[in-house]
């Protein structure tokens, strides 16, 4: 790991007892209850993680007490609320010629925003190291779909795939049929399990999604004022979401005893109709007052989500998610609906991601890239994200672009 000089941290807490507006879908206190696939209906009364003993120390069953809980999230926010002096690991430094080959991008879905950064940030660096790829395919959010696009890149004897939130499980029989072939995979915001990983068949690359959820949870907690209720809106055919919300609910458990928690399933289907509906359905269940936070687990789920948020006159609502997309940043100078994200270093995640794949087809070693480096994206720290929007915020001193054509044999 190459640690960058440090420098001074930009984030600023807010008081415990302030409340940010915005919507937030996300896991909190509580016994938490699981929706039904249509995510209108709890499957469970929700209730708090644990009641109060008098001085606030939790019972039986519950976190550690309100006060105590707020002060260690506030902690761990102004930790994470900053733009520079991240970690940033690196690849082995013994260049190597990347040679003339193409690669396939498969996308989970062109329409995501975050699905579309991360294959075009692996697009650019493949063109950078002199290698071709064929046109990034759109992976409609269907299984079938991203299937036969493997299976299409396989016919088209391609060297390396990339897969863009595409988790490998859920494509198993095209993977191993890629696998089979002698096809390096690498998969970008995925959680791929050990069976791929621990003999690098798929290399994973992004930010360690529970780790994320976590960062979201202590950003509720610290502005709770040690209670209220947040609602998760959880994808369970991503199982980085799935780990993302199990962070998220797992901090607001243990910090926030008086904290309500509830998860509702959402299908990424949903996003092709206006609300979505099981967000619209959600408000309705919830009137104003009822619910304060909403983890949309994803900004390309969060975007429409706040858009919704304002048009209903919902603007108590806090939104947060994972994810630097634009659209989402954009509207976090407008309102504060739009609350907080956690940073995805999309462009280094691409690069990253590119360089395993044209380390494994040259025989040259490969590097950890399953944890990149994140932080909390707030009011206090979205400047520098919104002067480079729509391009993806990277941080300034870390120019990685020359480090990997030099590696790769192209750079002057």
């Amino acid at each position: 790991m190459k640690a960058l000089k440090e420098r001074p941290r930009l984030g600023i807490l807010l008081l415990a007892g302030a409340m940010l507006a915005v919507v937030l879908v996300i896991a909190g206190c509580g016994g938490g209850s699981s929706s039904s696939g249509g995510g209108t209906e709890s499957s469970g009364e929700t209730k708090p993680a644990g009641e109060a003993n008098e001085g606030g120390e939790a019972n039986e069953g519950g976190g550690e007490s309100s006060s105590s809980g707020v002060a260690k999230a506030e902690e761990e926010v102004e930790r994470l609320n900053v733009t520079e002096g991240l970690e940033w690991p690196e690849p082995p430094q013994k260049p190597f010629k990347a040679g003339h080959h193409t690669a396939a991008i498969i996308a989970c879905g062109l329409a995501g925003e975050g699905c579309k950064d991360q294959a075009e940030a692996a697009q650019e660096a493949f063109k950078a190291a002199g290698w071709t790829t064929t046109p990034i395919g759109d992976g409609e959010f269907n299984p079938a779909t991203q299937g036969n696009l493997i299976q299409q890149a396989i016919q088209e004897n391609v060297s390396a795939i990339v897969l863009v939130a595409v988790e490998p499980p859920t494509v198993k029989s095209a993977v191993d049929a890629a696998i089979a072939k002698h096809i390096p995979l690498d998969c970008m915001g995925c959680a791929t399990p050990p069976e791929y990983t621990e003999n690098k068949s798929v290399i994973d690359a992004g930010v360690d999604p529970e780790k994320a959820g976590e960062a979201l949870g202590y950003w509720i907690v610290a502005h709770s004022g040690g209670k209220g209720k947040t609602i998760s809106f959880v994808d369970h055919a991503f199982e980085d979401v799935v780990l993302h919300n199990t962070g998220t609910k797992k901090v607001v458990e243990e910090l926030c005893p008086e904290c309500e928690y509830e998860e509702i399933s959402f299908a990424t289907a949903e996003l092709e109709k206006p609300g979505p509906p099981v967000f619209s359905a959600a408000l309705s269940s919830n009137p104003a007052g009822s619910v304060e936070w909403i983890d949309s687990n994803s900004a390309t789920y969060g975007t429409p989500m706040v858009k919704t948020a304002l048009q209903q006159g919902r603007e108590e609502l806090k939104v947060v998610g994972t994810e630097t997309t634009p659209e989402f940043l954009a509207e976090m100078e407008k309102s504060e609906v739009a609350n907080a994200l956690v940073y995805y270093p999309f462009a280094y995640e691409g690069w990253a991601a590119a360089d395993n794949m044209i380390r494994e087809v040259n025989h040259q070693p490969t590097w950890e890239t399953a944890d990149l480096p994140m932080a909390l994206i707030t009011k206090e720290t979205v400047a520098p994200y919104l002067e480079q929007s729509p391009k993806i915020y990277e941080e300034p001193g870390f120019e990685f672009r020359p480090m990997f054509e030099k590696l790769w044999g192209v750079g002057g």
